[in-house]
């Protein structure tokens, strides 16, 4: 099963580098980065039944001026839940 599409926007559009992180993902669920989506492949495993709850995070470093030698990282972060 893939579900979970996610998208963070900069506005104004800027185009920095973006970094996802994922904290408490179960081992069971692969995160696509490339496609910005989760993935559960299929098993039988009655012991993985439950909700989790899991924290995703994007950063960007913005420049602190037109030389690009110092930037501010900004961030935000969300949680969401993964039913199995």
């Amino acid at each position: 099963m893939t579900d979970g599409l996610y998208v963070f926007d900069e506005d104004p559009v800027c185009n920095y580098p973006e970094t996802v992180n994922l904290t408490n993902l179960p081992v069971f669920v692969n995160h696509n980065e490339a496609s910005s989506d989760f993935t559960i492949p299929q098993n039988g495993d009655l012991s993985l039944l439950g909700e989790y709850t899991v924290t995703i995070r994007s950063e960007i470093c913005v420049p602190d001026n037109y030389t690009k030698n110092t930037c501010t990282t900004l961030q935000v972060e969300y949680d969401f839940i993964v039913v199995m």
